[in-house]
């Protein structure tokens, strides 16, 4: 801040030597009057002109380089400053996004997620950096050349000032433009199609996502089109104003010589020195107002990330943590409908109990609600009514992360990070050590088709494991999972999405690992070849259980929905 006013001292001090050395030093006369009718005496002396013209470029040099230091100080400052602020930013509002529940994401795209990170954080940067330090050098500038100007005359000062608000009336209306920017934009779409250019190429959607691409981009080209409209009258009102300002300083001073007996010298040095200020002045309001304007819509969304309180904080340190866990669920009278859907009714009454220890599989139609109680279990989401237990409470009385830590989930889809074999398996547990991730490797039978690759466990899996087959993936994730040596197994259609022979590898996988240690699993499938052997099998049906039995008890309901299912796929 200092430096910001040593520089903005510069322009006022480097108009009023300009006027000194234009006017008392280049501008002398020759002769003087000696009294009214008296002769003339000689005034110009070439030594003395000298010594003035070397005095006044020692003092245009000392200014220059107060200029040079200021400026290189104040810019560094104030841009390490907004560099420190955004990366603060960003972790803040990256550490908001991760806290929220469920249903904030399926509200929001991820394109509008990273576009929130990516680009409005840098907007934050761009008006609290050089651009703040414009608005402190203008404050600044307007003060001591004010100051500066009233030591010569106040009258024509003080005049000068009430013609000035003029030139903020384009500045105003340039910036009310910009608050009225559309906030939609092309990032987000471009992050949708990239991150999901597979699908794009396989149903040839290329044409179709580039004519989305060019109606975001139009709707932005009318929205910068009518500011670019707006912005050039008022930079063009802006010059005129200016250049009426000096037209109105002379016709003023001319005035003021006139009728008040003021001393030219003073007028023109009252002149240079507004000058000399009024471009660092304009240039900098232009500049803090339109990062301001752009800078306010990324504020307002990044705060209203950082302000939001989620329903399920996934940083709420509060609730139970259970020193013994059994790892016994219960579904009692759950309501329950997707917050982005409200009106579709997906769970109607549902009431269950699970024993702990249990192997239980839900099997039914598509949009019954079996991946539901998994969501509900690992309180991705809360029930409208009813309550989910475990180990007999309430799970929203429990500490929310301690109860994922005991539970491990196996999706349809596995979902691997970016980076090596290792890594990903190691993110199943906070603090697990290689040989943890090796041993669990073993148990996920997957220990052998990695120790073929060149790399062995540091072979980078690619973007969402792009480098390994289905099964190969699907086997990593079940190795993630079993490091965590959970007490309670989710297993959502595991093994639905891979050809026979990588089921049958994973099945063998999963088999071994229920019959090695005793533990809740819960398992979500379509296939009920591989559910046969559970302990008990749910039909979800319409939002309830209607069946509940073993394989052969089931079979022997008559018309039953578990044997019209067994039917259909000739068991």
């Amino acid at each position: 801040m200092v430096m910001t006013g040593f520089q903005s001292c510069c322009g006022p001090l480097m108009g009023r030597l300009f006027g000194h050395s234009t006017i008392d030093v280049l501008s002398a006369p020759p002769a003087l009057p000696l009294g009214p009718g008296g002769s003339w005496v000689p005034a110009y002396s070439a030594a003395k002109v000298h010594d003035a013209v070397r005095e006044t470029c020692v003092l245009y040099g000392a200014v220059s380089a107060v200029q040079l230091v200021s400026i290189y100080l104040a810019g560094s400052g104030f841009r390490r400053v907004s560099e420190g602020l955004t990366r603060r930013v960003r972790i803040e509002t990256f550490s908001a996004i991760m806290r929220q529940e469920m249903a904030y994401f399926d509200l929001r795209t991820c394109g509008q997620l990273t576009d929130r990170l990516a680009h409005e954080a840098a907007m934050i940067k761009s008006f609290t950096g050089e651009s703040f330090g414009g608005v402190v050098r203008v404050l600044v500038t307007i003060v001591v050349a004010m100051c500066l100007a009233l030591l010569e005359s106040w009258q024509l000062t003080a005049t000068l000032i009430l013609i000035m608000p003029f030139m903020m009336v384009g500045q105003i209306f340039k910036m009310r433009s910009l608050k009225k920017k559309d906030e939609s934009r092309a990032g987000p779409v471009v992050s949708e199609v990239v991150g999901n250019i597979k699908t794009v190429a396989a149903f040839s959607l290329q044409d179709r996502m580039l004519k989305w691409y060019k109606d975001v981009l139009r709707k932005e080209f009318m929205e910068d089109k009518r500011q670019c409209t707006v912005t050039a009258i008022m930079e063009g009102y802006n010059s005129f104003v200016t250049y009426m300002l000096y037209g109105s300083v002379m016709l003023v001073a001319s005035c003021y010589i006139d009728f008040f007996h003021l001393d030219p010298q003073s007028v023109l040095q009252v002149f240079f020195t507004l000058v000399f200020s009024l471009g660092g002045i304009s240039q900098g309001i232009t500049q803090w107002q339109g990062d301001k304007a752009k800078g306010a819509h990324a504020l307002k969304r990044i705060f209203n990330t950082l302000d939001r309180t989620p329903r399920i904080d996934a940083y709420d340190e509060g609730g139970l943590r259970l020193e013994k866990v059994e790892g016994a669920i219960g579904f009692s009278h759950v309501h329950f409908s997707y917050p982005s859907q409200p009106h579709v009714k997906v769970f109607v009454d549902f009431d269950l109990a699970i024993e702990a220890g249990k192997r239980v599989a839900f099997v039914g139609p598509s949009g019954s609600g079996k991946s539901t109680t998994i969501r509900l279990l690992q309180r991705f989401y809360d029930p409208a009514a009813g309550c989910v237990t475990f180990d007999g409470h309430d799970i929203r009385s429990l500490n929310l992360q301690w109860l994922r830590s005991v539970m491990s989930l196996v999706q349809q889809e596995p979902v691997l990070f970016a980076g090596s074999v290792l890594d990903n398996i190691k993110y199943g547990r906070e603090g697990a050590t290689d040989d943890d991730a090796i041993a669990a490797a073993k148990d996920a039978n997957a220990h052998d088709f990695i120790t073929k690759f060149e790399d062995q466990y540091q072979t980078s899996v690619g973007e969402r494991g792009a480098q390994l087959s289905g099964g190969q993936k699907q086997r990593v994730a079940i190795a993630r999972c079993m490091v965590r040596r959970p007490r309670v197994l989710l297993l959502d259609e595991a093994t639905s999405a891979l050809d026979t022979e990588s089921e049958r590898v994973v099945q063998e996988a999963l088999d071994a690992l229920l019959d090695k240690e005793q533990r809740t699993t819960l398992v979500i499938a379509h296939r009920l070849s591989t559910v046969q052997s559970c302990d008990a099998i749910c039909v979800v049906y319409q939002g309830r259980v209607v069946e509940k039995g073993t394989h052969q008890e089931l079979m022997r309901i008559p018309g039953g929905q578990y044997k019209q299912l067994a039917a259909r796929q000739q068991l």
